[in-house]
C-alpha cells in the first residue's frame, strides 16, 4: 500500500494542531467556475442564511465545496473597475477618482469573501450579516488598530518596525469580530472562517483605499493605479486569510458556547493565531525575497484555511450523525 510522504505542511499542521489535508480536489472545486449558470442560481446561493432559506442539517452536503459565484462577482467588479479606468484615462475627470479607488480596492477582496460564503456549506449565515461584519468590523478593526498603535507609541515600542503591524492588527480584527458577533446560531468552524474573512475583507479594502488615496495625493494618478493593482493582486493572501484562520480556530474552540476569555488559552486557537501573526510579520518584514516570500506566506495561509475547512466539513458530518 502506498504511504503518503510527509511534507513541511503536514509537519506544520501537526505542530499547530490542525488536521493535515487528506485531499484538496482543486480541479473539482474549480470546475463550476467555468460552467454556465443562470442569474436565478446566483440569487438562490446568495439568499441563504435566513430562517426559511437555511437548509435542514440532514440535507447539507459535506463534500468539498464547489464555489463559482465568486468568479462571477470578480469578473463584474473588474469590468466595472476597467470601465472607470478607461473613462479616467480618456477624460482625467477627478469625479471618477473615488469610484476608481473604491471599486479597485473592493473588487478582489469581495470576490474572496464570496468564496468563503460559498464554502460555508451549512448556509446559515446571511449575506446581510456578512456585509454588516464587513462594514462595521472593518471600520472598528481600523479604529482599534489606530488606538493600539498610539498605546505602542506611548510605550516606545516602535523599534519593532513594520512587524508591529501584525501584533496590533491581528488582535484588533479578532476583537472587532468578537464585539459584533456572539450569536449561538453561528457555532460552526466554517461560520468562524466566513465571519473572520468578512472582517479581514473590510479591513483590507478600507486600508487599500486609504493607501491609494494617499498615493494619488502625494505621487500622482499613475502611482495610485499601481497601488490599487498591487494591493488587489495580493489581497487574497493577506488580511482576509489571516483573520479567517484565526476566527475559524476560535470558533472551533467556542462552538455554541458564549465567548469566555479562558478560551484564548486553548492551544487549538493560540497556535493558529500565532501562525497568522507570524505570517503577517513575515509579509511586512521587508526581506528581499520579492514575490517568493509572498508566495510562501500565501501558500501557508491558504493551507491553514483549507485544513480548517476540512475540519469544518468533518464537524458537520459529526453533527449530522448525532441527529
Amino acid at each position: 500500500m502506498h504511504q503518503r510522504t510527509t511534507t513541511f505542511l503536514d509537519r506544520l499542521a501537526h505542530a499547530v494542531g490542525v488536521e493535515p489535508l487528506h485531499e484538496l480536489p482543486l480541479r473539482l472545486m474549480c470546475r463550476e467556475v467555468f460552467s454556465a449558470h443562470s442569474d436565478l442560481e446566483v440569487e438562490h446561493i446568495l439568499a441563504a442564511g435566513a430562517p426559511e432559506t437555511t437548509p435542514a442539517l440532514a440535507s447539507v452536503s459535506t463534500d468539498w465545496p464547489r464555489p463559482w459565484v465568486f468568479g462571477r462577482l470578480l469578473v463584474l467588479a473588474l469590468a466595472a473597475y476597467g470601465a472607470l479606468l478607461v473613462a479616467w484615462t480618456q477624460t482625467a475627470n477627478r469625479n471618477l477618482i473615488p469610484g476608481l479607488i473604491l471599486t479597485g480596492s473592493f473588487a478582489v477582496p469581495m470576490a474572496v469573501l464570496v468564496l468563503f460564503f460559498e464554502c460555508n456549506v451549512r448556509r446559515n449565515v446571511s449575506l446581510y450579516q456578512v456585509m454588516r461584519v464587513l462594514l462595521l468590523g472593518g471600520v472598528l478593526a481600523l479604529m482599534l488598530s489606530l488606538f493600539m498603535y498610539r498605546i505602542g507609541a506611548a510605550f516606545q515600542i516602535e523599534g519593532l518596525g513594520a512587524s508591529i503591524a501584525a501584533l496590533v492588527e491581528e488582535p484588533a480584527k479578532l476583537l472587532a469580530l468578537g464585539i459584533l458577533i456572539n450569536n449561538p446560531r453561528y457555532r460552526d468552524t466554517l461560520n468562524g472562517l466566513l465571519l473572520g474573512a468578512a472582517v479581514g475583507t473590510g479591513f483590507a479594502a478600507f486600508e487599500s483605499a486609504g493607501y491609494a488615496f494617499r498615493a494619488g495625493l502625494e505621487d500622482g494618478s499613475l502611482v495610485m493605479r499601481d497601488v490599487i493593482l498591487t494591493r488587489g493582486v495580493l489581497a487574497p493572501f493577506t488580511h482576509i486569510v489571516w483573520t479567517a484562520m484565526a476566527a475559524g480556530a476560535l470558533w472551533r474552540v467556542k462552538q455554541e458556547q458564549p465567548f469566555r476569555w479562558p478560551m484564548l488559552a486553548d492551544p487549538r486557537w493560540r497556535r493558529v493565531m500565532a501562525v497568522a501573526v507570524l505570517l503577517h510579520m513575515l509579509w511586512d518584514s521587508g526581506y528581499e525575497l520579492g514575490g517568493l516570500l509572498y508566495l510562501m506566506v500565501g501558500l501557508v495561509g491558504w493551507f491553514m484555511v483549507a485544513s480548517l475547512i476540512q475540519e469544518g466539513l468533518a464537524e458537520v458530518r459529526r453533527e449530522q450523525a448525532r441527529y
